[in-house]
Protein backbone atom coordinates (compact mmCIF):
# COMPACT_ATOMS: atom_id res chain seq x y z
CA UNK A 1 0.00 0.00 0.00
CA UNK A 2 0.98 3.28 -0.98
CA UNK A 3 0.69 6.25 1.61
CA UNK A 4 1.47 9.75 2.84
CA UNK A 5 -0.18 9.32 6.02
CA UNK A 6 0.27 7.25 9.39
CA UNK A 7 -3.11 5.68 8.88
CA UNK A 8 -2.10 4.18 5.54
CA UNK A 9 0.75 2.72 6.49
CA UNK A 10 -1.32 1.44 9.75
CA UNK A 11 -4.01 0.22 7.45
CA UNK A 12 -1.40 -1.74 5.26
CA UNK A 13 0.42 -3.68 8.67
CA UNK A 14 -3.16 -4.51 9.64
CA UNK A 15 -3.35 -6.86 6.53
CA UNK A 16 -0.25 -7.53 6.17
CA UNK A 17 0.72 -5.43 3.15
CA UNK A 18 3.82 -4.07 2.11
CA UNK A 19 3.82 -0.23 3.18
CA UNK A 20 5.09 2.49 0.95
CA UNK A 21 5.76 5.88 2.47
CA UNK A 22 5.70 8.95 0.00
CA UNK A 23 7.46 12.17 0.88
CA UNK A 24 5.95 14.12 -1.50
CA UNK A 25 2.33 13.68 -0.14
CA UNK A 26 1.07 15.34 2.94
CA UNK A 27 2.56 13.73 5.81
CA UNK A 28 5.47 15.21 8.23
CA UNK A 29 8.66 13.34 8.75
CA UNK A 30 8.15 13.12 12.53
CA UNK A 31 4.83 11.14 11.24
CA UNK A 32 6.51 9.27 8.82
CA UNK A 33 9.27 7.98 11.30
CA UNK A 34 6.59 7.45 14.08
CA UNK A 35 4.63 5.21 11.39
CA UNK A 36 7.92 2.69 10.41
CA UNK A 37 6.86 2.04 6.92
CA UNK A 38 8.51 -0.68 4.94
CA UNK A 39 10.04 1.65 2.13
CA UNK A 40 10.19 5.51 1.96
CA UNK A 41 10.27 7.07 -1.12
CA UNK A 42 11.03 10.82 -2.12
CA UNK A 43 9.97 11.06 -5.41
CA UNK A 44 7.68 9.79 -7.81
CA UNK A 45 10.46 8.33 -9.60
CA UNK A 46 11.88 6.88 -6.99
CA UNK A 47 8.18 5.11 -6.38
CA UNK A 48 8.51 3.67 -10.37
CA UNK A 49 12.04 2.23 -9.70
CA UNK A 50 10.95 0.56 -6.07
CA UNK A 51 7.34 -0.48 -7.64
CA UNK A 52 9.54 -2.62 -10.64
CA UNK A 53 12.22 -3.91 -8.34
CA UNK A 54 9.82 -5.57 -5.60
Amino acid sequence: MIGDRMHDIDAAKAVGATSIWVDYGHGSAKERDRAEPDYICASIEELGVLLNSI
